[in-house]
């Protein structure tokens, strides 16, 4: 599944793929390949800060993972 998602190259070695997983972008991206009417791509914005973060999360988790019945706690997404 990830062989599709936006993930830079350098992003491919297996230490950094925690990184490139942090921000929930590419999870995003993921979940719209197989479910593209469930979340909006427009409103995932990639950053390094941590509230922009457990923004994104935050927002997967009540818009999108609610749906597909997964709900993460706030200890699960900090």
């Amino acid at each position: 599944m990830l062989a599709g998602a936006p993930l830079k190259t350098s992003a491919r070695n297996m230490t950094q793929l925690s990184h490139a997983l942090s921000d929930g972008v590419v999870i995003a991206h993921v979940i719209h390949k197989v479910f593209p009417r469930l979340l909006n791509m427009h409103t995932y914005t990639p950053s390094n800060s941590e509230a922009g973060k457990i923004d994104n999360w935050k927002t997967m988790n009540e818009k999108c993972l609610v749906k597909m019945k997964v709900k993460l706690s706030d200890d699960d997404i900090r």
